[in-house]
């Protein structure tokens, strides 16, 4: 396929094979509004224990460390906030999407979770 003939902002991209000379549509959304997150997961909460001056990360600037392996439908991941660890949970709506989303977050290693949220998925 060719690259997108439309390339504006508030109109999703446009893509002509030369061979057939068929357009498609690609829509996109971003990861954080997918449909196969569990209503009400994003953003994820962290988990644990804090220590009376540890502060709590509330927000999503927080930079992710380390994916684990998936159980079920839950992806498990570190993240830092200020020189602490905190552990979260995302959960998917089945295991198969879970797999999906830690090998997505795996690219992610080292970037915000915010920018993982905002990540664009075509489909």
């Amino acid at each position: 396929m060719e690259q997108p003939q439309e390339t504006r902002r508030d109109k999703p991209p446009v893509y002509c094979d030369a061979t057939d000379n068929e357009c498609t549509v690609i829509s996109m959304m971003l990861l954080k509004d997918y449909p196969g997150i569990a209503p009400g997961a994003w953003p994820p909460s962290p988990g644990g224990v804090y220590a009376p001056h540890q502060a709590f990360p509330v927000d999503e600037k927080v930079l992710v460390t380390e994916v684990f392996p998936v159980v079920n439908e839950f992806v498990t991941f570190t993240c830092e906030f200020q020189g602490n660890q905190h552990t979260y949970d995302l959960q998917t709506t089945d295991a198969e999407i879970a797999k999906e989303f830690a090998r997505l977050l795996k690219r992610h290693v080292g970037k915000t979770l915010e920018k993982f949220g905002e990540f664009r998925l075509d489909y």
